[in-house]
């Protein structure tokens, strides 16, 4: 931003980008929310969820809850280890923290 008298770069925030939530899990496809954050992943056009993380009770927030799409669902495995997935959200809007 600049009114041409600035004499070094000026910028305005704008709204708040909540970014994206991305983290591994034991995969259980038999689990209700895994199943929907796949089919939601699958789906044309992208399908917007709920979302609720449950952070360890230890810490001062220990919920957040948001709406976002979810962009990856990466299934990984190794022989005599958990199956995992790796999940990426594009969150969309505020996160509640309580």
């Amino acid at each position: 931003a600049t009114n041409f008298d600035s004499t070094a770069k000026e910028f305005l925030m704008d709204i708040a980008d909540n970014g994206i939530a991305a983290f591994e899990l034991d995969t259980d496809f038999g689990n209700a929310g895994q199943a929907v954050a796949v089919a939601a992943k699958e789906a044309v056009p992208p399908t917007l969820c709920n979302f609720q993380i449950a952070l360890p009770s230890s810490m001062t927030t220990p919920t957040l809850t948001f709406q976002g799409y979810v962009k990856k669902f990466n299934v990984t495995g190794q022989v005599g280890n958990l199956v995992k997935s790796m999940i990426e959200i594009r969150v969309t809007g505020p996160v509640t923290r309580a």
